[in-house]
């Protein structure tokens, strides 16, 4: 099982942008979310993977301070990306390389993480099946964070999430970077689990892609009392919750679901009316 994490990476060929002070301070704040949650994480997992990539724009600087986080583990690889392209190009070089392309491949940002039985689960399946597999962790946990605060914590349902990893078993050159995590084919044989959270999507300051609880394909929302998952990141404070502030929550995210439900189902009967005129 590979893990392939993506910290930090020049999105353009003449980008100069980590030799920059914003860079630098992006890059120390990422670091900061690495060390405190996706590195131990991947470090606590009842199965860990066989090697974990980080991938990372060459640079000396950030080289280094990465790999003083990592040297202590011989399972963690990190190779530095010397010219620009698609991210889909740069893991399937890589793989192709090591001879690694029959392999289950497995997508994590830096800063977000992995619940302890993410990998004891997709060898699970792995073991079960002989074809080409994509599996899909559906259920997971949004967590907001502030000055290493867990503020709000919510489980959450959320169709092809970006924590998913795919079985490779015909050798073919198809990893789990080959698509972008909601734009999968829908020709692949797709295992679901949706019974136990496996993934954790980090919301702070720096991170504009995501917002806490509702999102793209987010199916329901669950807000809990952020002090139930302190195990998981024993690092950080939180802020509790009383009960009657839980309450509350939820039943504003049962109104946004029955009126997203509502709003679909008069937007499909408006579209009924309109092709039948």
């Amino acid at each position: 099982m590979i893990l392939i994490t993506r910290f930090a990476i020049e999105l353009e060929s003449s980008s100069k942008f980590f030799e920059t002070r914003e860079g630098v301070e992006w890059f120390n704040h990422r670091l900061s979310f690495f060390k405190k949650t996706c590195l131990p994480s991947i470090l606590n997992q009842e199965t860990r993977p066989d090697l974990w990539v980080i991938f990372i724009t060459k640079n000396k600087n950030l080289h280094n301070q990465l790999f003083n986080e990592t040297f202590a583990f011989d399972f963690i690889k990190i190779v530095e990306i010397e010219r620009f392209t698609t991210f889909k190009e740069i893991v399937t070089a890589f793989l192709l390389e090591y001879n690694l392309s029959q392999s289950i491949t497995t997508r994590l940002d830096c800063d977000d993480a992995l619940f302890p039985e993410y990998f004891k689960t997709v060898k699970s399946i792995s073991d079960k099946t002989s074809s080409d597999c994509l599996f899909e962790p559906t259920k997971g946990l949004s967590l907001q964070i502030e000055d290493d605060t867990i503020t709000r914590a919510a489980y959450i349902q959320k169709l092809l999430p970006p924590f998913l990893s795919f079985i490779n078993r015909t050798g073919v050159n198809i990893h789990v970077f080959s698509f972008n995590h909601d734009e999968w084919p829908k020709v692949f044989i797709t295992e679901k689990q949706n019974k136990t959270p496996l993934w954790i999507q980090i919301v702070h300051e720096n991170n504009i892609s995501n917002q806490f609880g509702w999102g793209w394909m987010v199916k329901s929302v669950v807000e809990i009392n952020p002090g139930k998952i302190q195990y998981l990141f024993k690092t950080l404070d939180v802020v509790k919750k009383s009960s009657f502030k839980l309450i509350k929550a939820n039943f504003r995210h049962y109104l946004y679901l029955i009126q997203g439900k509502f709003y679909k189902k008069t937007r499909n009967r408006i579209s009924f009316k309109i092709g039948k005129d």
